[in-house]
């Protein structure tokens, strides 16, 4: 920085280190990703629950319930900001090949905890941890997906050609917005790093 700047150094580091904390560290920021996570993992709790419900029932008003209970699921679903048209897909989703490529290396979520001791390590330590965790569940989600993909050629026959249309394609939005979370993430993390990287030289030049 210019020299007139030097002297203000100490105050701007400790200003972007104050910043850092109030919007990724502060515990407002966690109670709300928390809660958000809660909501996904009630609603696929209940997804899961009802399925379970419903799968060793048979005959015509066990079939009706199963179909009423995935309309009901699709309207949900709708309602939630999903989409099932094609424009909500990832173009990287009409070839598999591109969803394997997908950049997926180990993250130094460590080192974009902050290099500090004591809660902060912890803390870079249950990122890696939950990492590792959700990459494990996008290969099973693409998986998933690849079987989704070859079941809708046989649909079921109570079925409507517009249900299988919604159901698939709910699912492909879905698996988009997976791909920029995780894109989100490791944009987050390295911008982190960098930004420690530079506060450590604002503390070096401050010394």
């Amino acid at each position: 920085p210019p020299l007139s700047q030097v002297p203000r150094l100490p105050a701007l580091r400790a200003r972007m280190a104050s910043i850092c904390r109030g919007s990724i560290l502060s515990a407002a920021a966690a109670a709300g990703s928390a809660e958000r996570c809660e909501r996904v993992d009630a609603l696929r709790c209940d997804i899961v629950a009802r399925a379970a419900e419903l799968r060793p029932m048979g005959g015509k008003r066990a079939r009706m319930a199963k179909h009423k209970a995935l309309v009901d699921l699709l309207k949900h679903l709708a309602a939630l900001g999903l989409s099932f048209g094609s424009a909500a897909a990832d173009p990287r989703q009409h070839a598999m090949a591109d969803l394997f490529q997908v950049r997926a290396a180990p993250l130094d979520l460590a080192r974009a905890a902050g290099r500090q001791s004591g809660s902060l390590v912890l803390l870079g330590e249950r990122w890696r941890l939950a990492w590792r965790r959700g990459d494990e569940l996008y290969y099973r989600a693409l998986l998933k997906l690849t079987q989704l993909r070859e079941a809708r050629r046989r649909p079921h026959e109570d079925l409507s050609g517009r249900e299988v249309q919604k159901a698939a394609g709910f699912v492909e939005h879905g698996f988009a917005l997976l791909l920029r979370q995780r894109e989100a993430l490791q944009a987050a993390v390295e911008h982190c790093a960098a930004l420690d990287a530079r506060l450590e030289r604002l503390a070096n030049l401050s010394a």
